[in-house]
């Protein structure tokens, strides 16, 4: 395997542990208390609320699936195009993840419904 290669692998798990970081980080912060989310927003529970707390262990598992096959993956079977889709998805949940507690709130101090 050459040296470039092998800086890239070793950048995409890297990478991969990063955002697993930040998921622990994220989910710390909720469950620490230090997020008041019913002061944020009242109304939040049913499908917003699963998606709140699932959200971070699904990306977390398969962040960790994604490390452990750019590991365990020799060079002709390795993709890094799909190890970038993963992490994109991972950034784009993280938005979507806060859009959900933060939205109605948003809504509500840029419509005015106080």
């Amino acid at each position: 395997m050459s040296i470039f290669i092998k800086f890239f692998k070793a950048a995409a798990i890297l990478s991969d542990g990063l955002h697993v970081a930040v998921w622990l980080l994220w989910i710390a912060l909720c469950a620490s208390g230090l997020l008041k989310i019913h002061e944020i927003d009242p109304d939040f529970s049913g499908v917003r609320a699963a998606i709140f707390y699932g959200t971070p262990f699904v990306m977390i598992a398969v962040l960790i699936c994604d490390a452990l096959r750019l590991w365990f993956a020799d060079e002709k079977h390795r993709m890094l195009w799909l190890s970038m889709v993963i992490r994109t998805v991972s950034v784009l949940m993280l938005i979507v993840v806060a859009g959900t507690l933060l939205g109605p709130r948003l809504y509500q101090i840029y419509y005015g419904e106080f």
